[in-house]
């Protein structure tokens, strides 16, 4: 199983107010992403809702390894 893994590049904070991002995927689908955001939307209910997804990439993970699948991670630094 193969996850990118895809932060925002320091290089690009100011151009985007000083915020990051981290994202998951695999196979073409984003898994898992979450952002920072205004203060009154870190909550689980919207910057952070992909936390409630943990539960599903981590049995995907797991199937994939009883299924002899290596894991493998990729990363990206991104301007978006």
């Amino acid at each position: 199983m193969k996850i990118k893994i895809t932060t925002r590049d320091e290089q690009y904070f100011d151009k985007h107010e000083y915020r990051d991002f981290y994202r998951m995927e695999s196979g073409g689908d984003v898994i898992f992403e979450v952002m920072d955001g205004e203060p009154e939307d870190s909550n689980l209910c919207r910057d952070f809702s992909d936390v409630l997804n943990l539960p599903l990439l981590l049995e995907r993970v797991h199937e994939a390894g009883k299924n002899g699948e290596a894991l493998e991670f990729e990363e990206e630094r991104a301007e978006f």
